[in-house]
């Protein structure tokens, strides 16, 4: 059995922002609303992206980095990569002043001062520090820590691929960690 119903255009508005294009139908949106969004907290921003919240992250799996900004500063679009804005983060943490050893102890991934290759290990001179990559899920989350822990603000957008299995296929999202949010978390 089914039903009609009559919504207003500024509900029908908030539907939308929460649709996967070509993908969703009105009736899976508000199932998904009704289930909880799988836990994830999604907001539409005015620029399309869909804003998820950085410490509930979805399923980055076979995502693409589209743009990173870094305490301010807008990654050159050759190091939009998860684990070059990383990277970017440990930089920042060294141009502050903080000691490898330091950066070492506050990195939840693997790590360690000096320089170290082989293993997926990359050197940064400017820290003294050697880490090893990371898929898109732990990236993300040794990103966020950095954020609130050091207190580093950090805008990403990235993209699903397009392909069976993945969380959100072709849809664009965003992680916003702006200052008022790191004193928050």
């Amino acid at each position: 059995m089914s039903h009609n119903i009559i919504i207003s255009d500024e509900l029908f508005s908030r539907l939308q922002a929460r649709a996967v294009p070509l993908v969703d139908t009105i009736e899976s949106v508000i199932a998904r609303i009704l289930d909880g969004d799988i836990g994830h907290k999604i907001d539409s921003t005015p620029e399309g992206y869909r804003l998820f919240d950085a410490a509930s992250p979805p399923n980055l799996g076979h995502t693409s980095v589209l743009s990173a900004t870094v305490d301010g500063q807008l990654l050159k679009s050759a190091d939009t990569f998860w684990n070059n804005i990383i990277v970017a983060m440990i930089k920042v943490l060294a141009a502050r002043g903080m000691s490898a050893k330091d950066i070492d102890a506050t990195l939840p991934s693997n790590s360690v001062v000096g320089q170290k290759s082989g293993n997926g290990y990359k050197f940064i001179k400017e820290a003294g520090i050697s880490i090893q990559g990371l898929d898109a899920n732990n990236a993300w989350r040794t990103i966020f820590l950095l954020s609130t822990v050091a207190n580093i603000s950090v805008d990403v957008k990235f993209k699903w691929q397009n392909k069976e299995g993945v969380e959100m296929p072709g849809v664009i999202g965003a992680f916003i960690v702006p200052p008022e949010q790191r004193k928050a978390a």
